[in-house]
């Protein structure tokens, strides 16, 4: 029988003399020009910290000098955490200055597609898009979805236009998810000059219904709040202490049920400023017409009375 001859090429065992032959130790390749290349790595590392020295100050930028707080929502993290998410009216205002934009996939459109949930429990839009910053450089695939019948804080569109209702919320996903306005701890708020306490209130400052007690009015709507105000103390002869109580009494309501199930009693506001949504004036105006001694017919004389 013939010995197998050992190779160069990787250690072998002779079958008869069961010797070890060693094979050749593996060279290694040397890299040209070291120092150009550690010199590289440096490069790359200093550009990708002025990328994000850019991006944080491009957000200080957005925050201190193109935002209120009236456009941020304040939330609380379980561990009691306060940290912000900017509203859509906040969007509106960066978006030029961010150069954000919105374009249909490739062979795509714009248009929403009618969807319905999983569960076929619920029924929506959906909306898929190119978003990104031209600023920041920046694009991704995203996708926006309404579902009919859907509340939140912050919504400031109609929900009755299922376009711009998709288009406005796909704006909001880009500014919060590919720039990172969202989950923005609220001392940078602070920091920037903001007055936090006048921010919305969403999960983690109590029920649904205290948070729109204390929250700041919606884009058009605290000038309809403060007309109300001013029509208040009209007709309580600026006695200001009367217009906070009617204005408590005609923005109060029991509990009862209704298209969204139960819902619980409300004492109403105290102040001008916590009024939040359009429809809320529209029924307290209805109110004060009404009201018994403030109301367009207090006084006059009823069918039926006496005199």
């Amino acid at each position: 029988m013939e010995t197998p001859k050992a190779t160069q090429a990787a250690p072998v065992i002779d079958a008869e003399d069961a010797e070890i032959v060693t094979a050749q130790p593996t060279q290694l390749v040397p890299i040209e020009r070291p120092l150009a290349s550690l010199a590289m790595l440096e490069h790359a590392e200093k550009v990708a910290q002025r990328l994000v020295q850019t991006a944080v100050s491009v957000r200080g930028m957005a925050i201190a000098k193109l935002t209120q707080p009236q456009d941020w929502i304040l939330f609380k993290d379980r561990e009691g955490n306060e940290q912000a998410m900017l509203g859509a009216s906040g969007v509106a205002k960066i978006r030029a200055p961010y150069g954000l934009f919105i374009e249909p996939l490739p062979g795509g459109t714009l248009e929403p597609q009618r969807i319905t949930s999983e569960d076929g429990k619920r029924q929506g839009y959906s909306m898929r898009f190119l978003g990104g910053s031209r600023f920041l450089g920046i694009e991704q695939e995203m996708e926006a979805i309404r579902w009919d019948g859907e509340k939140f804080l912050g919504r400031e569109d109609s929900p009755s236009d299922p376009k711009l209702s998709t288009y406005t919320l796909g704006m909001s996903k880009i500014a919060r998810d590919l720039i990172g306005l969202k989950g923005v701890p609220a001392d940078e708020l602070r920091a920037a000059g903001l007055d936090v306490s006048k921010c919305k209130k969403g999960s983690g400052y109590g029920t649904s219904q205290e948070r729109g007690a204390q929250g700041v009015a919606e884009a058009g709507v605290a000038e309809q709040a403060e007309a109300l105000w001013k029509e208040i103390l009209r007709r309580t002869s600026g006695d200001e202490e009367a217009a906070r109580q009617t204005l408590k009494e005609i923005t109060s309501y029991p509990a009862g049920t209704g298209k969204n199930g139960a819902y619980k009693a409300f004492s109403g506001v105290d102040s001008w400023q916590k009024m939040t949504k359009e429809q809320g004036i529209r029924i307290a105006k209805e109110k004060l017409s009404k009201h018994p001694q403030w109301g367009d017919h207090a006084g006059e004389r009823q069918p039926g009375e006496d005199g």
